[in-house]
């Protein structure tokens, strides 16, 4: 665990503990999900819904102890020594992790994904066999997908997994498909894959789940393939459903006051549901939200704007939900500049 825990800190952070604890456990609030997005940390938040948050601080107080860490006023911890690397597989297991995105329908996700390839891999070649699941909730998606592709529907997945396992990397291509079982193939199961370094806690959960996540997060970019369309319902059902709500009614081009009113809920809980859709959507519509006297006000400040605090701003007449959302869309262009 220490090494999960190390990897956190990136050099010069300062990470208060209590936050990261409500990070790495999902709690859904405001000031966790735009602590996590601005410390590059969203992409673990709910791995470890269960962690006990007392031995989560005594491991930090530990590895300060052992000159790992550096404690410093208000529960706030920083790397010892700025140059620490994790483990290059530990790194790529790392970078491969996207849960604020796919969180806890991960597994559900791709057990659907392992069934379909069962499924289409056995039909008409024989109805002799063990199905992978037979919950409705999988067998009916996958029944209607046949009916609407029926012969066709090999042959449809096998190219577009060709395309999907091109654009992973090798490793990871290679042990999920070493997963699949079909005709005349009965795939690994997971214990079998992970790798002996990985044996260990939380790598023999972490592992797993960034094969996945690594998959899916290709997958997104391809909304036209007949997988994508299997899988997003699963994803949309971890979506925060209010949040939906509140988002259908902007697109449909409700005012913010008539959104209040539509939904009955006060000013700051639209405000989470927009920053949450914010992160969320690549294609958020940030001049839709942000005050233009805001934009102006904020665009002549100095400094890097994701290190700024609200209360900085208190003399100038903006508001929260502007200053929250100019945060976030100069984080994202400076993402998309390095990518």
């Amino acid at each position: 665990m220490d090494e999960f825990i190390l990897a956190l800190f990136g050099s010069g952070d300062k990470l208060k503990a209590t936050t990261l604890y409500q990070l790495l456990t999902g709690k859904k609030t405001t000031s966790v999900l735009l602590f996590g997005y601005f410390h590059d940390l969203l992409p673990f938040f709910g791995l470890f819904p269960e962690a006990n948050q007392g031995q989560f601080q005594n491991r930090l107080q530990q590895l300060a102890a052992t000159g790992k860490l550096t404690a410093l006023p208000d529960h706030y911890y920083c790397l010892k020594d700025e140059d620490f690397q994790v483990a290059q597989p530990m790194k790529q297991t790392l970078a491969n992790l996207d849960h604020f995105t796919f969180g806890k329908r991960e597994s559900a996700a791709w057990r659907m994904v392992q069934f379909v390839v069962q499924v289409a891999s056995m039909y008409q070649r024989t109805a002799n066999f063990v199905p992978l699941e037979t919950a409705p909730g999988y067998t009916e998606p996958v029944r209607l997908l046949i009916r609407q592709h029926q012969g066709n529907l090999r042959e449809i997945l096998a190219k577009e997994f060709q395309t999907l396992f091109s654009e992973l990397d090798q490793d990871v291509a290679d042990v999920l498909a070493r997963s699949f079982s079909g005709w005349e193939v009965m795939g690994q199961a997971t214990y079998q894959l992970v790798l002996d370094w990985a044996q260990k806690k939380p790598w023999d959960t972490l592992v797993p789940i960034s094969w996945h996540e690594a998959f899916f997060k290709v997958l997104d970019k391809h909304p036209d393939f007949v997988l994508y369309q299997l899988i997003t319902p699963i994803f949309l059902g971890e979506r925060n459903q209010s949040g939906l709500q509140t988002q259908a009614l902007f697109e449909a081009g409700y005012t913010f006051e008539q959104v209040m009113g539509q939904r009955g809920l006060k000013a700051g809980t639209i405000n989470d549901h927009v920053i949450e859709w914010a992160l969320s959507d690549r294609n958020f519509p940030f001049d839709d939200f942000i005050h233009p006297e805001a934009v102006g006000l904020l665009a002549q400040r100095s400094g890097n704007p994701v290190t700024w605090r609200f209360r900085d701003v208190a003399e100038l007449p903006v508001d929260f939900l502007s200053f929250a959302l100019f945060q976030i869309r100069s984080k994202k262009k400076e993402e998309r500049s390095c990518s």
